[in-house]
């Protein structure tokens, strides 16, 4: 690191005890410290965050497809097959959670966009950044656009899959899709 080249480098040229010689960084430890908690901490919230929301988009399309079973049953009754039907509900379920999920990220990137470029000074004086911190990285916004729309692949594909396990007629008749098959 960039400190301890400094420090080597003045108890080489003026040949002083290495303890005697004291950087910022070092001064500073238990502030960092508690800047890599903060990170960690706020990281693990947004973790647990994306994460019931994972689970809540595939309740949803798990409720769509539930509630859709006669309709499904009635398409593929009429002549469309299992792989034509999955593909129509996975596309619908597609379709809806990742316009959902593209426009929260939207949402998010221009609220951050405006914090950095609009500053809000807010906090007391004492402190020597008063404003909200906001940093918008181009590279961690593709990585989560891929990330959500991977995973809106997968909340429309697991339950429609699920629920062609059903013949036409059970789906027809109303047979809960999401019993367990044997």
């Amino acid at each position: 690191e960039r400190h301890n080249y400094w420090k080597e480098q003045i108890v080489s040229q003026l040949g002083v005890l290495e303890e005697s010689v004291e950087t910022w960084a070092s001064r500073s430890s238990s502030l960092f410290f508690a800047l890599r908690m903060e990170k960690f901490a706020m990281l693990s919230l947004l973790a647990l965050s994306i994460l019931v929301t994972s689970f809540s988009i595939i309740m949803v399309l798990l409720m769509i497809i539930a509630e859709k079973q006669k309709d499904v049953g009635l398409l593929m009754a009429l002549g469309l097959s299992k792989r034509q039907t999955q593909v129509l509900f996975t596309k619908l379920g597609f379709l809806l959670a990742a316009s959902g999920t593209m426009g929260g990220l939207v949402f998010g990137v221009t609220l951050a966009y405006l914090i950095e470029k609009f500053p809000m000074n807010f906090m007391p004086q004492f402190y020597v950044d008063r404003s909200l911190p906001s940093e918008v990285q181009f590279q961690q916004i593709l990585i989560l656009a891929v990330g959500l729309i991977v995973l809106s692949f997968v909340a429309a594909y697991v339950p429609v899959r699920r629920a062609l396990r059903l013949s036409p007629s059970e789906a027809l008749r109303g047979i809960r899709a999401f019993r367990r098959v044997r």
